[in-house]
């Protein structure tokens, strides 16, 4: 596939070499300078050097060359790691160190006993309870005395091997007793095991592992370590940590495990008004239902299969204008194979897939394609080409390459070059190539978080018979007290992206997104949104956008968001690219309006459930004024937007 016929595109020979120049000067640097760089990641590193390490606790460690290319984002199902940690008084443990481990089929837990129930012959190591059976061997750490169940003690501590059972009971194999506990393990837990689930997102601190049924908190400073010998089993480097599987069901096949999972989705929504007519209004009220299975299966360490299906139902509650209906729809959303090839920085991965950045804005969509991810330490090069092969789908008639340089300066913090370029194989020939180049991170300290994000596009080839020539950009900022009551945050940022004030030039100056754009993040709360407004939901076309917000994040799982957006043409037009607003403007003004949208977000409640409640507020401005006589106009009416979306995950 070419990047487009140069007789009828000005096109990407300009892109590809700049990206290709990125790449040899990013890569090709002389082994003294490589090593200079090395010295400088390792002074910079969260990770202690092998031999400061303590010898008594401490596994084998890799060199420090190898250990820079694991980090905390490789926490996914079916990796073996070791939690030392303490317990939370909600339950759950917070991870005071991470280890990556080879692969050892038995689970271990190290503890002190907090209590024994002599009759049912269980421990408890909290948060874990421990069945002992007839077949338990119960040694000293020598394996030199022999301890009965009876003889046990509150306060002495184990090291226990154990295996789970498929009700989710703990069952130990094998106990070595230590009775009498060292200062430095008082209180602390440690936990040796496979992931059987990830769930959050590390970069807002709400990252949860599980491990042998119970939640384990990892935080963005949490050190990090590891083992000789170990594996990143879950090779799904470029899959979202959304879309891990939890893990309900675990089928072993020999050598490998399939994993299964899902999750239940309730939601229901209320519009009002979108016509911004009180008098000629059709309100509507819908409920959906969804469920989708996932499932995961490794057939090696390098080699993994991914199938991700949902069945949903739509019902509509209320339609003002009678044309609405209700709907079900059944399909396969992601459905790949991905590979890690031994050896070499390399991932390939076929299919249907996920393709997203940053933060949605220049596109995040399943697509059916092929791609291939370079990756050596700071850098990573990707490119994919992709279609969509769904019938009656909207874009199936496109064809996309996608390619990004990406350079992480820091652990929190990347610059990534995107080339968009679309191929529209129907008469209409809305064929654009994008080049967009993104800068976002976060810094965070001991009183305060911060939040940033840079992102400029240009937009060349053609739609229909003119070329096409814009640019747009997107920047803002958000900062939050972390110690402070109720660790409130504020947020500010400004969108802009031309508006065509010649159509008869012959060059279409007006910008648009490219179609795959979701426009959606999330700052320090637990929710994400659609941060140009959750009610207007513009794609960023021929208007500037202002926004201001704060928030709050009480605890852990619950944030609030307050956020305000004002919305002007850059050029006043009759026609809004794509919104949620049923009416074009008159035209004669730029202003569009305002909204105001509270987002509260609830989430791993006991675990597994996620709720949020979102509220939106459009009024309009004198773009949509309504003409009632000569001279005369009548301001437009508000709208409204309610929605309720209750999940849960397994």
């Amino acid at each position: 596939m070419a990047w487009g016929d140069m007789n009828s595109r000005r096109r990407g020979g300009l892109a590809v070499a700049l990206l290709c120049g990125i790449l040899i000067v990013a890569t090709a640097r002389s082994p003294a300078r490589a090593q200079d760089t090395q010295a400088s990641d390792t002074q910079a590193s969260d990770t202690q050097p092998a031999e400061t390490q303590p010898e008594a606790t401490s596994p084998p460690i890799t060199s420090l060359e190898d250990m820079k290319s694991w980090t905390l984002n490789d926490l996914r199902a079916g990796t073996r790691v070791e939690v030392d940690g303490h317990l939370r008084p909600d339950g759950s443990v917070e991870a005071d160190r991470v280890t990556f481990e080879r692969a050892d089929s038995t689970p271990e837990i190290k503890g002190t006993i907090a209590s024994i129930d002599f009759e049912t012959l269980r421990i408890s190591i909290p948060p874990f309870t421990i069945q002992v059976t007839a077949d338990t061997d119960i040694d000293d750490e020598s394996e030199m005395d022999s301890y009965r169940f009876d003889e046990l003690t509150v306060g002495w501590h184990l090291d226990v091997d154990v295996r789970e059972l498929p009700d989710g009971t703990l069952e130990a194999v094998e106990i070595a007793v230590d009775t009498v506990t060292d200062n430095d393990k008082i209180g602390v837990i440690e936990i040796e095991a496979f992931i059987q689930s990830v769930g959050g997102q590390l970069e807002l601190d709400t990252l949860t592992i599980r491990l042998l049924g119970h939640d384990v908190k990892v935080g963005e400073d949490t050190p990090l370590r590891v083992q000789e010998g170990a594996t990143k089993r879950n090779v799904s480097a470029t899959s979202n940590v959304e879309d891990e599987v939890r893990g309900l069901i675990k089928i072993n096949l020999g050598s490998t495990e399939l994993i299964i999972g899902g999750e239940l989705q309730f939601g229901q929504e209320v519009r009002e008004r979108y016509e911004l007519d009180s008098h000629n209004h059709r309100d509507t009220a819908t409920r959906d239902l969804q469920i989708s299975l996932q499932a995961e299966w490794f057939l090696t360490n390098s080699l993994l299969l991914y199938l991700k299906g949902s069945s949903s139902r739509e019902d509509i509650l209320y339609d003002g204008d009678r044309s609405l209906k209700d709907s079900e729809v059944t399909h396969i959303t992601e459905a790949y194979v991905k590979y890690n090839i031994p050896e070499y920085p390399f991932l390939v991965q076929v299919g249907r897939q996920r393709f997203d950045d940053d933060r949605e804005w220049y596109y995040d969509g399943e697509l059916d394609g092929a791609r291939v991810n370079w990756t050596s330490g700071r850098y990573s090069v990707e490119y994919s080409y992709s279609e969509i092969l769904r019938d009656n789908h909207l874009l199936d008639e496109f064809k996309y390459q996608i390619m990004t340089a990406r350079y992480q300066y820091d652990k929190r913090g990347a610059v990534t070059l995107h080339v968009l370029d679309i191929v529209d194989d129907s008469p209409a020939n809305q064929s654009p190539l994008f080049l967009g180049l993104a800068a976002v991170g976060r810094w965070k300290g001991e009183e305060h978080a911060v939040k940033y994000w840079a992102q400029y596009a240009y937009v060349d080839g053609v739609t229909g018979t003119e070329d096409l020539e814009a640019h747009a950009y997107d920047f803002g900022a958000a900062i939050q007290w972390r110690n402070a009551p109720l660790a409130p945050y504020i947020f500010a940022g400004f969108a802009e992206a031309e508006g065509d004030n010649d159509p008869t030039n012959g060059t279409n100056r007006e910008f648009r997104q490219s179609g795959l754009q979701d426009n959606n993040d999330k700052l320090f709360g637990v929710s994400s949104y659609r941060y140009y407004g959750e009610l207007f939901r513009p794609e960023l076309s021929n208007m500037r956008i202002w926004t201001l917000g704060a928030g709050i994040r009480p605890h852990d799982s619950v944030s609030v968001d307050f956020v305000f957006h004002t919305y002007r043409q850059d050029v006043a037009s009759a026609s809004i690219r794509d919104s949620r607003i049923r009416t074009n403007p008159s035209g004669l003004d730029a202003d569009l309006g305002v909204e105001f949208d509270i987002v509260v977000g609830l989430a791993d409640l006991w675990g597994s459930w996620d709720l949020e409640f979102d509220f939106g507020y459009f009024v309009p401005g004198d773009a949509f004024d309504v003409a009632i006589g000569p001279g005369l106009f009548q301001s437009a009416d508000t709208a409204t937007w309610l929605a309720l979306q209750i999940e849960y995950k397994f």
